[in-house]
């Protein structure tokens, strides 16, 4: 079996584009999302760009220092000694569409409805499509709980389903450890915000060519 730790495949850089800059984000609210929803992503999304307090680690930012960490491996651009340039996220936009394409929403064909519809397609935002629970999204069951993809005029998305009701379990991360909360009993990967607590997935490491994880260091002892 595949094990992401152990494996040694050599992944370079293809001369593709890679995320830099700010990434101006126009969330679409699709269904009824529960008010708790609302504040858990625009906390996570928040939390991306702040520095966490050092008492209380490994906080998100160091996963995403991470993705900042891909501008590097640019053609000519120096990564030894260097610090990623920063990416910042912000939301520029928001709309709640209720139901209007149906429960059952597909990436090929309603999706690029929605957004087209919605989004205007607005080249300097990114949709960012987040369901309630009691909305499925055709495949996002296969092992991940979100998708991104590209339509007509390179416009890209991002959907997110919600795991809780669709598919429970099948976003956790299967090859590494994760905290347990002492008061809830939930699994969690990272602090954020507010006293979130959030489970992150594992993501290659262009420094160390590893698939990494926030809590590498924490269970290496």
């Amino acid at each position: 079996t595949f094990d992401p730790f152990t494996d040694k495949t050599k992944i370079t850089y293809h001369d593709g584009p890679i995320l830099t800059g700010i990434v101006n984000l126009h969330l679409i609210w699709y269904g009824k999302p529960e008010e708790i929803q609302r504040e858990v992503i625009m906390d996570f999304l928040e939390t991306l760009n702040t520095e966490g307090d050092n008492k209380v680690q490994p906080h998100i930012s160091r996963w995403w220092n991470v993705v900042e960490s891909y501008q590097l491996a640019m053609k000519g651009k120096p990564n030894i000694g260097v610090e990623s340039p920063k990416i910042k996220v912000k939301v520029d936009k928001e709309d709640t569409i209720d139901y209007a394409y149906g429960k059952v929403l597909t990436t090929q064909y309603d999706i690029p409805r929605l957004i087209k519809d919605v989004n205007h397609g607005d080249p300097n935002l990114l949709p960012l499509i987040i369901t309630a629970k009691d909305v499925s999204m055709h495949g996002l069951c296969a092992g991940k709980c979100a998708d991104h993809g590209i339509f007509e005029n390179n416009k890209g998305f991002i959907v997110i389903g919600d795991p809780e009701i669709e598919c429970p379990g099948a976003c956790g991360w299967p090859f590494h450890e994760v905290f347990t909360d002492r008061k809830t009993g939930e699994n969690f990967s990272a602090h954020g915000n507010n006293g979130r607590k959030f489970l992150l997935p594992a993501i290659w490491n262009p420094a160390t060519s590893t698939c990494w994880t926030i809590t590498s260091r924490y269970f290496s002892t």
